[in-house]
Order: structure tokens, then sequence, then C-alpha cells
């Protein structure tokens, strides 16, 4: 007999689980308990093996097909036995890839753990730390797994259930036989719990459930729908026996419970078992627990007809139908080889993260969008003013043409010298017309050079030319003019011949060029008085 109660505690490593994962399931990712589609149950064990075919239908489970086969007789030990089970039900088509594979409670430990939380956050990882300590197996690690069935008023209660890695390396080795994945795997007393937790005589009462399945039985106590105490126990194959040996556990089960603080007050015991076995263990197991007893026929949501099985196989098979009945309900169920994993503390922080990332690149798009649209706008619109400037370009050049033309021919209009200010100027420098006569005067302006540079106009190189002829009484008078004419500095002033005599009014005629670059002339000064003549003929 096996009990969860007994074995020192030991970790649970990741690296089994999913080497376990790897090995049940050659490599192919299957889905978990609630979520697997395999219409398949298959239960193996040393003393035989059951399996059933049935799907959901309309809130129910629907058994086409069940099978029960026995162990080899020529089996050398346990894993032998095992392989010859599995290959009879291969050969009675009872075998599928991805079936649920249900494990015996000998194989399994299971027990209902009471936690002083209802916070998902804190019930996860309590319950984790729970089952490991309440369940140990051994060797250096094993998998476990649990669910929840209550979680009210600060309280909650889970049931752990834990696995040897040695009982699925042997399970692995016997599977791979016949390349038979499997899709979930369970333990076969949980699908008897939810057979009576949806019986409606029985879920809402203290419930004592003997299985009796080939050469073992299990024990199951269902007290307010919830589980308090299972336990199994070898019985062997012999017929003979057989009844006398479930008794006694049985005796044995019940005197734990009455032995417990609490003792729970049975007020139903159902045998699951053929119709000549149970009709022999009902009357004694009523007077060991001291209530009614009677064999579980049928169940409400369960169909099955009566042609599909065997009395026998029947009544080993309704539990493995429990375990597709729990697939009704909406909480999760046990599963080890897709056990319940840790919340994760960071994936709020995560979601915020990756929402303010998301946020960030759409923002980014959005405007690198916006930015692109804008950019292809203004490049077109540069590209159609390229085009015009283009078009534009010799009307603006003639414009400018015609621009420097005005502002040229302005410039030359500009140029107006004040040429009666200058005669009247320079008539004030010659002395009186006793001593000087002037014969003729005449002006001439030089063009000059009209130059644009740096954004303005100028005019280099005008210059005015006058012309003065005239006699003058005697040499001094006509110097005295000449050097006032070159003390008035805005002139310049050159003599067009040598000196001489010989003037039709006066003796001593002149010519002189007189050359300035301003428009208008300054205040002309006097001519200086010639100095006494030396000559013959006294003062000037």
């Amino acid at each position: 007999m096996k009990n969860a109660m007994n074995s020192p505690s030991t970790p649970e490593t990741s690296s089994s689980r999913s080497w376990i994962s790897r090995a049940l399931n050659r490599g192919s990712a299957q889905s978990s308990l609630r979520e697997t589609h395999a219409r398949c149950v298959v239960e193996v064990t040393s003393g035989g093996g059951r399996a059933i075919d049935a799907e959901i239908l309309n809130g129910a489970v629907v058994v086409h097909r069940a099978w029960e086969v026995a162990p080899p007789s020529d089996s050398v030990d346990a894993m032998s036995a095992e392989r010859g089970v599995v290959d009879a039900l291969r050969n009675e088509g009872a075998l599928h890839s991805g079936a649920l594979l249900s494990l015996s409670r000998l194989d399994a430990m299971l027990r209902t753990i009471d936690l002083p939380t209802d916070d998902v956050d804190e019930l996860s990882d309590m319950a984790r730390l729970a089952v490991l300590r309440d369940l140990p197996v051994e060797g250096a690690s094993g998998v476990t797994d649990y669910v929840v069935l209550e979680s009210a008023h600060g309280a909650s209660k889970i049931v752990g259930a834990a696995l040897s890695l040695a009982r699925f390396e042997s399970l692995c080795a016997v599977l791979s036989s016949v390349s038979t994945p499997a899709g979930a795997v369970s333990v076969r007393t949980l699908g008897t719990l939810a057979l009576f937790r949806t019986l409606k005589d029985s879920a809402q009462s203290c419930v004592f459930v003997v299985d009796c399945v080939a050469d073992r039985v299990e024990f199951l106590l269902i007290d307010q729908g919830a589980p308090t105490f299972s336990r199994a126990a070898e019985i062997g194959l012999n017929a003979e026996q057989r009844s006398s040996r479930i008794l006694m556990e049985a005796r044995r089960a019940l005197l734990a419970l009455r032995s417990a603080s609490v003792a729970p007050a049975i007020t139903q015991v159902y045998v699951l078992a053929e119709s000549a076995l149970a009709l022999e263990l009902i009357p004694q197991l009523a007077a060991a627990a001291g209530c009614s007893a009677k064999r579980l026929e049928a169940h409400p949501l369960l169909r099955m007809p009566a042609g599909a099985a065997g009395d026998t196989a029947r009544a080993s098979c309704l539990p493995l139908a429990g375990l597709l009945l729990a697939r009704l309900s909406a909480r999760r169920v046990v599963d080890l080889l897709h056990p319940a994993q840790p919340i994760d503390r960071a994936a709020r922080m995560r979601r915020r993260v990756i929402g303010v990332a998301a946020m960030a690149a759409l923002a980014a798009v959005f405007g690198w969008s916006a930015g692109s649209f804008e950019l292809n706008a203004l490049q077109s619109h540069a590209e159609k003013l390229r085009e015009q400037a283009t078009i534009a370009l010799p009307e603006l050049q003639r414009a400018k043409r015609e621009e420097f033309r005005v502002k040229h021919i302005n410039l030359w209009l500009a140029s107006d010298p004040a040429w009666m200010d200058y005669l009247v100027a320079l008539r004030g420098f010659a002395p009186d017309s006793k001593l000087v006569v002037l014969d003729g005067m005449s002006g001439l302006l030089a063009p000059g050079e009209i130059e644009f540079a740096r954004d303005r106009w100028e005019v280099t190189g005008r210059e005015l030319k006058f012309t003065l002829d005239g006699e003058a009484k005697d040499r001094a008078t006509a110097d005295a003019l000449r050097d006032a004419l070159v003390n008035a500095k805005s002139f310049g002033v050159t003599s067009t011949g040598a000196d001489a005599r010989g003037g039709r009014r006066l003796p001593y005629p002149f010519a002189y060029v007189v050359r300035t670059s301003e428009a208008r002339p300054t205040k002309a000064a006097p001519p200086t008085a010639p100095a006494p003549s030396a000559t013959k003929g006294g003062a000037l």
C-alpha cells in the first residue's frame, strides 16, 4: 500500500519534466488535458489494462467502446506485463496518438491541501510549495501538479498530485514500444472524483467510494464534493482471495478515517466493481462503514450502450469516463504532462512596457509617415517651382537687362553738367577787360565709364574739359590768370602752346585747357594782381 503522507520531500526540477514531456510526446507539441481533442482514455498497469473510446456530446460523455485486457501469463516482471498489456490494447485497436493516459493511485500521490489565501498571485506559488512539501516523491526529481477546488473568504482548497521520475521512465519505455504518444496524463482517482462531484445524491454528502479494478483497489472519501482521503492497495489476481483482500483493505482505510482527529460521518458507500463482486462486498462494506452501500450502476452524464462492453469492462472504465467528464467543468484539471505554470509576476510590467513601446513605435511610424508625406509634398512643390523658375529665367534675364539699361540711361541723364555756372565761374577768374580779353570758351563732357559693382552703380572717368582762348595785356597777367585757375584745386590746367605775341586786341594771346570731374563749380577765386612790369613802359 502507498500513501501520500509518507516519503521525504525532494525538489522538482524543470529538466526532468521537459525530458519526460519529450519522451511521452516524441517531440510533438501536445495540448493539456482540457485542450486535448483525443477521444481515447487508456490505463496501463502490471495487472491489466483498460481503455475507452468516447466523445463529449450535448453536455455528456458518450462511450462507444470499452476494452479491458489481462496481462500475459508469461510475464516475468511488471515491465514485461505492462508491455504485454500495451500490445494487447494495440491489437484491439484501443490505442490512439494523443490519448489521455490514466495513472493508478498506486503510481501517483494525491492530497487535499488547505491554503490560507485566496489571492490569485499568492495562490500559485503557495500551492506549488505546498504540493512539493506534502507530496514528496522518491528519487532525485518528479512531476507535480495541482488544481484549485474552491477559493473564497481568504482561504483556498487544492488537490495536489505527484509522480516519481522512475514511474515516468517506465511509462516512457512502455509507450515507446508501440509509438503511441500521450496527449495528457492524469490520475484515475480524479476521474472517480469527477463522477461523484457531478452526481446529485453524493455532491452534498460524505461518500466513501471503493473502486475495484483488476489487481488493485482504490478508496476515496468525498466530503461535500471535496476529496479528503484517498488510498490504494494491491490485492493480487487471485479471484478466490480478491473479495477478502478488498474487505481487509477497506477496514484498514475506515479505521484510519475513524482514528483521525475529526472522524468523518460517512453517509453512503459506493462500489465500482462487476456485479458478482459488488453483491459480495456490499453487505460487508455497509456493516463496516455503518451506513448503506450500493453499486454505481449508471451516471446521468454518462451514456454507455448495453452492448458496448462486458460488465467487468463497464465497471472498471467508469473512472476513465470520469476523466473526460471533468472536462465539462470550467475549472482546470490535473495534467502531470502539462503542470500548472507559476504566475509571471513581471507580465503586467512587461505588458506596460510593450504597450509603451508599441505606442512609441506607432507614434514614430505616424510621425515618419506624416513627415514623409509632407516631405514628398514639399519636394513636389519645389519641383513645380523649379520648373516655373526655369521657364521664367529668360524673362527675368530680359527684365534685368532692361532694368540695367534704364539705370544706365538715368545715370547719364543725372550727370548733366552745369555749363552756364561753369562759364560764369571761369569768367570770374579773368580780371578787368582792360587787362584780359576772352576770345572764346568751349566745353566738352568726356563720357567716362558706368560700372555696376557691389550692388550699386558707379560712374568712373567722367571729366569736363573747358578750352579758354583770350589775350592779355602782358605775359604776367596771363600767368596770373593761369595761377588762379591752378590754385582753385578743382581744376586741372594745361596750355595748348608756347607763349607768343601778336594778339588782335591785346598783345599777348593765351589758350588754356581746364579739366574738372565735378558736375558743378565751386566758388571762384579772384585772380592774383600781376607785379609791376620791369620793362619799359611802367606798371601793367
